[in-house]
């Protein structure tokens, strides 16, 4: 091998030596978007904590918002028995009618209040 081309292998050798030392000094330091990184998590833990402190200073013994439903108790099928019963009145008024119309009756009751004992539920449950 000529010298010139020997200089020129050894100097090509120490320049990638001297590159691959300055990257490998460069990953030491952080970059710019990892301190990002890691400021948006600083910055949530602190808003976090935030919250929680606040959210336990509150007083939950009282109620503050009630929700009050409010019905006439004509659910579908409170609406199918007086149907039935407007339809057997209104035909001829034998015994059976009358009889079939205390049972329709009955059931509206009971509809309707079962329906007003599931309002009260969900109000005492809220």
């Amino acid at each position: 091998m000529k010298p010139r081309r020997v200089q020129s292998c050894l100097m090509l050798v120490l320049a990638l030596l001297g590159l691959t030392a300055f990257s490998s000094a460069a990953d030491d330091t952080p970059y710019e978007e990892e301190e990002a990184y890691r400021d948006w998590f600083r910055r949530g833990s602190i808003e976090l904590k935030r919250a929680l402190h606040v959210t336990r200073n509150q007083n939950f013994g009282l109620a503050r918002n009630i929700i009050l439903f409010l019905g006439d108790g004509m659910g579908i099928s409170t609406v199918t028995a007086s149907s039935s019963s407007s339809n057997n009145s209104s035909s001829n008024s034998n015994s059976t009618s009358t009889t079939s119309s205390i049972i329709i009756l009955v059931v509206v009751v009971v509809v309707v209040v079962v329906e007003v004992v599931v309002v009260v539920v969900v109000i005492v449950v809220a």
